[in-house]
């Protein structure tokens, strides 16, 4: 497997990270995500069309990964 993706939102957004989990293709499916720092922060990885493995390290707030 692919090395991990790391995203840390305590530097971004949530809106910047599902919009690259939505541009992602079925070739970018094998690299697996890590979210971390999610402090409760809500929608996370949601209305990904493609399937592939996203981690979230913490507290994650309503609808993760809802809608995909």
């Amino acid at each position: 497997m692919s090395r991990t993706q790391v995203y840390d939102l305590a530097n971004g957004d949530v809106r910047a990270l599902n919009q690259q989990l939505h541009e992602l293709g079925d070739a970018d499916c094998e690299r697996p995500w890590r979210v971390t720092h999610p402090k409760g922060a809500h929608a996370i990885a949601c209305g990904i069309s493609v399937p592939v493995h996203v981690a979230i390290e913490g507290h994650a707030g309503y609808y993760c990964a809802g809608m995909n």
